[in-house]
């Protein structure tokens, strides 16, 4: 049985600019990004203290490059946070995790990796007043699918509404929302997408940041 003992603690509160009307919702950072008490964190120079950080993980030049944007600089600097917090803000966009803390086993940081897992409150951030624009999330996984429908979702389950888009309908609170599922940033997942995969997510990118 694996020992929940040295757990990750989600590093990041929920990132909500004012009058944003679509909350990216993710995971967990990477282990190096979570400062476990029983470890030192070590981070890599072109890593970023934010979501999505890592210096390999494709998301804020996707967004930056979907949006007709200037790419954020990657390093370890409050600059580089800053830089991150502008374009969501400029894009009404808000951005947390589902997980609040968790095991990342043998240190992976992939999705299946994720045990002993303690969700975030989301369904209390959705009634904060900085949310009451909000009507579109957008799920950086389908592991984040399945958290929502089994801890969030007032029915349980989500309506696909276009399969081909990765959208969804779901409530929450009792309020309607529209969930697409994103292809993921990390470098995995590109190769999982086959040829023409790079293309197709930078396509699925404009379309929901709104990027021409």
């Amino acid at each position: 049985m694996t020992s929940c003992e040295k757990h990750s603690i989600h590093p990041y509160e929920p990132y909500i600019p004012e009058g944003a009307t679509r909350l990216i919702v993710g995971t967990c950072p990477p282990w190096r990004f979570c400062n476990p008490p029983h470890e030192e964190k070590v981070l890599a120079e072109n890593d970023v203290r934010f979501y999505y950080g890592s210096c390999g993980n494709a998301f804020w030049k996707l967004l930056a490059k979907a949006t007709n944007n200037p790419e954020p600089i990657c390093e370890n600097t409050d600059e580089a946070i800053q830089q991150r917090q502008e374009l969501l803000s400029a894009l009404g966009v808000g951005i947390t995790d589902v997980v609040e803390s968790c095991l990342h086993n043998n240190r992976n940081s992939a999705d299946n990796d994720l045990e002993c897992i303690i969700e975030k409150p989301l369904k209390d951030l959705l009634l904060e007043p900085r949310c009451k624009s909000i009507n579109i999330l957008l799920y950086t996984s389908d592991f984040v699918k399945s958290l929502v429908n089994r801890k969030y979702n007032d029915k349980s389950y989500h309506n696909e509404i276009d399969k081909d888009k990765r959208k969804y309908t779901l409530s929450i609170n009792g309020n309607p929302y529209t969930a697409i599922i994103l292809y993921s940033p990390s470098p995995t997942a590109l190769r999982g997408l086959g040829e023409g995969g790079e293309q197709k997510r930078l396509q699925q990118y404009k379309e929901v940041f709104g990027g021409q």
